[in-house]
């Protein structure tokens, strides 16, 4: 996940976002053991940004999110879904 993320320029688009928005099939115990997502709530949490995750279901507890540096996680398992998740948080940041 951190080669993807360095080759793709990621700390600086971070450094340049209000918040960052990420998404991932299942957030669980196994996350933060080098899924995607975890690399990114880490960035983010370094950077003092907000990471929103839209997941297809949330397995882990609001603390674990937290120690994950999540600011919140959102299930969504259609694109619709997605979409409309996508368009709250948009709205809630102004």
């Amino acid at each position: 996940a951190a080669f993807v993320l360095d080759a793709a320029g990621f700390d600086a688009a971070a450094e340049a976002a209000a918040l960052v928005l990420t998404g991932e099939g299942r957030l669980d115990a196994s996350t933060a053991a080098g899924k995607a997502v975890a690399e990114v709530a880490g960035r983010c949490r370094e950077r003092r940004r907000p990471c929103h995750a839209i997941v297809g279901e949330d397995a882990l507890s609001e603390p674990d999110a937290r120690a994950l540096g999540l600011a919140a996680a959102t299930e969504a398992s259609t694109l619709p879904a997605i979409e409309r998740a996508a368009r709250r948080l948009a709205a809630e940041i102004g």
